[in-house]
Parts: structure tokens; C-alpha cells; sequence
């Protein structure tokens, strides 16, 4: 396990404050140092490097007199409590995101990230003409046609975080990797809470729903809240529901496709394609079987379709359905999905997305405030994001319920 290199990454930062120099660019050297060795935060220790930075004779005077860092080395040269702060920073940065972009939070990275100015917006659109062509006789003027205008809401913009305090004795006395390990366990709970949100968006179901009417769902298209997935009623003009549609086999695949294009234009009633990808969303039970269709070389077609009567005949093909589609499949789906069996076909990135003012970040507090006063937190670290998912076309994907 690599170890950190205290006193090199203490140098840029010295020389930087000796030159007058902005501490960018040490910043820049320190992030890609971590970036390309994550080995070396799991050795982090921070009362080493404090040690490293104003001395072992300081770090001891401190241990046994109780006195703070900033009060015994604020004024101590180039090095100074913000020279720590910032390079700790930059350490915890680099464990908090390799933590939250963590492989195992898949809807996370599947679905796109739209970056916005605005808490709420009204996305506008224009609808096609659609098939308006008559027949105009001589000397009659030609009909009037033309598009409309269409719009839809998208949810207003959440901001979520949580903090990380460090007291004196954890930066004095732990040795043991304890502070690594707290940013990490804290940078996990972000990432899967917004690995549940976006596996929520995808099913609309649960906490978060609402959309720009209160109580309402994810998808609001023209002031009407609609909930994703139905077959056609009311509001929900078009069908993308396929009940008692088990996972078995490539015919269960044909029936989703086959839904996917009876759906329309909500304003000309013209067919549409919506997105050119294919996922295939599924609880763990189902993976393998999904697996198992995607990957079939051929497939047999035995017709009149059952093989003990009507003389049948076996037609072997190429699977139609051969690498055709993504599997994604989580242990969170089938906990927030309530169910293991359903699953949904279509394209999930052209269906959802999320709509961003901005990403994950860290922000850092050092010492003299009235919390170190009254407890000992000398070092904090918040972490945050502002944004929320929004379903931005539901017709882009079928759910198949088994009953």
C-alpha cells in the first residue's frame, strides 16, 4: 500500500506561498497525484502530516498541552493552517468522489445530466405539422397548417448534503485510517441515495414524485401530472403497460417492441420513434434470463406451435434480439420497485434525466469557530448537490408486470 508522500506535496504548497503564486496549481498536482494512485488514501494519516507540516516537536506540544494548531502555528512561515486546509482538502475530495462514482451505482451513470439555471422551468416545444395535406380545388385557397406549440414541466431542483466534523482528537491521536474511512461511508451514503432517486425516476414510484403539481408524478406534460407508466386513459393517451408478461423468452421481448411502436404523437396522432437504445431494466432474479435471450445465438420457431400435434415443423433462425439490448439490473431496484418480477423495456435515457444547478462538491472549514469553542470540531467538511430527476419522455419505455 502506497503511502502519501507528505513532504513533496508540502513543498508545492510552500513554494507556491513563498512565490506569491496562486495555490491552483499545486491544488491541480495534488487531485491528479490522487487520481492516478488511490492506493495511498487508505494510508492517510492526518495527525502524520500535520506532524510533517509544523513538526514533531509542535504535534507533541499540542498533544499534551491541548492547545489548537491555529493558535501555536498561524503565524509559523509559508506554512499555515490554510496551507492544511487546502491540502486536506483535496485529499478528502478525491476519496468522496472516487466513493460516490462508485461502479455498483448504475442508474446513476446510465441516465444523462442535463446542467440548468433555473430551480423550475417550463421546457418548450413545438409539435410537428403532422399529415394535413388536402386536396385543393381550382381556385380555392390552400388550407392553413402548421405546428403548435407544446411545453412540459420539469421538477423543481432539490438541494441535498450532509457534513463530516473532525474533532481534535481524531487529527491527534487516530493512526488507524479512521478519518478516510468516515468520508468514505459518507460519500457512499450520497452516492446511494441518489442511486434510489434515479432508480425512482425510472419506475416513478416513491418519495419524490411530485413534479409541478404537489402529489402529482414525475412526468408533466402540458399541466397535467401523468403517472409513467398505464394503458390508454384519460390523460394517459397511449398504452406502455404489458400486464401477465412474464421474462421467458425473445416473444416477451417482441410484445414490448411491438407496444413501443403503436405509440403516437400526443398532437398530430402520427406514429413516432422514441430513442434508438434498448435497456432492458430487471430485478436480480430475472438478470440471467435476460441474459440468456440477449446472448441466444438462434433461436427454433416450431410451427403450427406446439410439437406433439399438426405434423409441426422447426424453423431455426438467428436470435432477432441477439446483443440488441443493455441489461440493468441492481439489488436497489427490486427494494424500491417494491417487486421482483416486473421489469421495463425501452430506452431509459432518452425516457429520464438530471436536471442539474450542480454537481457533488466539497467545501471545507478549518478552525476558529464557535463550534471548536464549544466542542473541539476543528475541521469540517460539507458535501452537497443540487438537482433533481425528471421523467422527460415516458413513451421511451414499456413496463411488463407479470399479472
Amino acid at each position: 500500500m502506497a503511502k502519501p508522500n507528505y513532504k513533496g506535496i508540502i513543498q508545492l504548497f510552500e513554494a507556491a506561498d513563498r512565490e506569491k503564486r496562486p495555490r491552483e496549481e499545486p491544488k491541480r498536482v495534488l487531485r491528479e497525484t490522487i487520481a492516478s494512485d488511490r492506493s495511498m488514501l487508505q494510508g492517510l494519516d492526518f495527525g502524520a502530516l500535520w506532524s510533517e507540516m509544523y513538526g514533531w516537536n509542535n504535534f507533541h506540544h499540542c498533544r499534551s498541552t491541548g492547545k489548537m494548531a491555529w493558535e501555536v502555528m498561524e503565524a509559523a512561515g509559508p506554512v499555515t493552517t490554510a496551507s492544511f486546509q487546502q491540502i486536506t482538502e483535496q485529499f478528502v475530495y478525491g476519496i468522496v468522489m472516487d466513493a460516490y462514482k462508485s461502479p455498483e451505482f448504475i442508474f446513476t451513470k446510465l441516465i444523462p445530466v442535463r446542467n440548468t439555471q433555473f430551480d423550475f422551468e417550463r421546457i418548450a416545444g413545438v409539435t410537428d405539422i403532422g399529415d394535413e395535406v388536402q386536396v385543393v380545388k381550382e381556385g380555392d385557397n390552400y388550407p392553413v397548417a402548421g405546428p403548435t406549440e407544446t411545453y412540459r414541466n420539469a421538477p423543481v431542483l432539490r438541494k441535498r448534503g450532509f457534513k463530516v466534523q473532525l474533532t481534535r482528537e481524531v487529527i491527534f491521536f487516530d493512526r488507524t485510517g479512521q478519518l478516510v474511512q468516515m468520508a468514505s461511508n459518507g460519500s457512499k451514503s450520497m452516492g446511494q441515495n441518489r442511486e434510489k432517486r434515479a432508480i425512482d425516476c425510472v419506475i416513478d414510484e416513491n418519495a419524490g414524485a411530485a413534479s409541478a403539481v404537489i402529489g402529482g408524478h414525475r412526468y408533466n406534460y402540458r399541466g397535467n401530472s401523468i403517472a409513467s407508466f398505464g394503458n390508454s386513459s384519460g390523460n394517459h393517451d397511449w398504452d406502455n403497460l404489458s400486464g401477465t408478461t412474464t421474462l421467458v423468452d425473445w416473444t416477451d421481448i417482441e410484445a414490448c417492441e411491438i407496444l413501443l411502436a403503436a405509440i403516437d404523437d400526443p398532437t398530430t396522432g402520427e406514429p413516432i420513434t422514441l430513442g434508438t437504445k434498448r435497456h432492458l431494466v430487471c430485478a436480480t432474479q430475472n438478470k440471467l434470463t435476460a441474459l440468456r435471450i440477449r446472448n441466444a445465438t438462434e433461436i427454433v420457431v416450431v410451427t403450427p406451435g406446439y410439437n406433439t400435434t399438426g405434423n409441426p415443423t422447426e424453423t431455426k433462425v438467428g436470435n432477432p434480439y441477439g446483443g440488441a439490448f443493455e441489461v440493468v439490473s441492481s439489488p436497489y431496484y427490486e427494494r424500491r420497485a417494491a417487486t421482483d418480477t416486473t421489469w421495463i423495456y425501452g430506452d431509459v435515457e432518452a425516457a429520464c434525466e438530471y436536471c442539474q444547478a450542480w454537481p457533488e462538491e466539497v467545501k471545507t472549514l478549518a478552525g476558529g469557530t464557535q463550534l471548536e469553542f464549544d466542542r473541539d470540531i476543528v475541521q469540517q467538511y460539507r458535501f452537497s448537490e443540487y438537482g433533481n430527476y425528471s421523467n422527460k419522455e415516458p413513451r421511451a419505455l414499456i413496463q411488463a408486470t407479470v399479472a
